[in-house]
């Protein structure tokens, strides 16, 4: 009779240890372990480029590494079905615009490949839309679905109240896009603090 009463206490005493041992992993380990997992959800591909570049044209760091981890999930030879080229998804045309603008000397479609020379003209083309429309959700609604478009939901009152900020996004896919990019810009600030 002894001898169960010690054998139970015994298992007992294994089992607690056992969950104390569990508990503690879980406080200091699992943390970490989401977290990294998060990290690779959301990496820092190109990160130097990308932090160059917005950097050289103001744009918030964050948004670039979530606009292309939207656009492309950081493949450099992603081309989309409507034929957007690149990490940061630019259309050929609206490429070759962007490189007259900046008054690139060399400049082919071939060059939307190259990883530096996207993150350029994506960085370049974001701080033109934020100036443009003065909000970053505007500038991402027309980096998606073309400044004209944007500018004609903003001069009709049942998408924006003052002309200057968007209400509402008829476009499905925009307003998607949108929150997509918002909700990854947040993740990687969150994650990554000390980029700041």
């Amino acid at each position: 009779m002894k001898r169960t009463k010690k054998k139970k206490r015994f298992r007992r005493s294994i089992i607690l240890l056992i969950l104390a041992f569990v508990i503690i992993v879980s406080i200091f380990f699992v943390p970490r372990l989401v977290e990294q997992g998060q990290q690779w959800v959301y990496p820092l591909d190109y990160k130097s480029d990308i932090l160059e570049y917005s950097e050289d044209y103001g744009v918030d760091q964050y948004l670039m590494f979530a606009l292309i981890r939207t656009e492309s999930a950081f493949d450099s030879s992603a081309v989309s079905s409507a034929g957007a080229i690149g990490l940061a998804q630019i259309m050929p045309e609206t490429g070759q615009w962007l490189a007259d603008k900046m008054q690139l000397e060399t400049y082919s479609v071939e060059m939307l490949y190259i990883p530096e020379i996207n993150i350029k003209l994506s960085c370049y083309y974001i701080n033109l839309l934020i100036a443009r429309f003065g909000s970053t959700g505007t500038a991402l609604a027309a980096y998606n679905a073309g400044m004209g478009t944007v500018s004609s939901w903003l001069e009709d009152s049942r998408y924006s109240d003052d002309g200057i900020t968007l209400t509402y996004i008829p476009y499905e896919e925009t307003r998607n896009y949108v929150e997509r990019v918002n909700s990854a810009m947040e993740s990687y600030t969150r994650l990554y603090s000390e980029l700041a």
